[in-house]
């Protein structure tokens, strides 16, 4: 990867830029330099967030996402979910936690279940 180029990203209906990288580059610099033209990037297309999805073993990238804005969203068993505010207030949605059912019963007169 040069020092010119950008990881490639994918905009969601949300006006946010998923990265799109199964591995990044493991040299802190170049990540670094080529996160850093990346947010510039989706800065002047006047995007709202971008998404960081940092495998497990290449956990050593956090604290330079850090470094540039990004938070943690949610971790998993793969790796960490982070996410920057490119506007401000924008919108970051929460990550499921819990599931929630809905039931229902029809009873008749009769009190008997149709």
């Amino acid at each position: 990867m040069s020092l010119t180029s950008i990881f490639a990203y994918e905009i969601n209906p949300f006006q946010g830029a998923v990265i799109e990288t199964d591995l990044f580059p493991d040299d802190i610099s170049v990540f670094s330099h080529t996160l850093s033209r990346t947010l510039k990037e989706v800065e002047e297309k006047g995007l709202q967030l971008v998404w960081l999805f940092l495998p497990l073993l290449q956990a050593e990238l956090v604290a330079p996402a850090v470094n540039l804005g990004f938070f943690y969203h949610h971790a998993d068993e793969n790796g960490l979910q982070l996410v920057k505010r490119i506007t401000a207030g924008a919108f970051v949605p929460g990550y499921a936690t819990h599931y929630i059912g809905v039931g229902g019963v029809l009873i008749d007169e009769q009190d008997r279940i149709l």
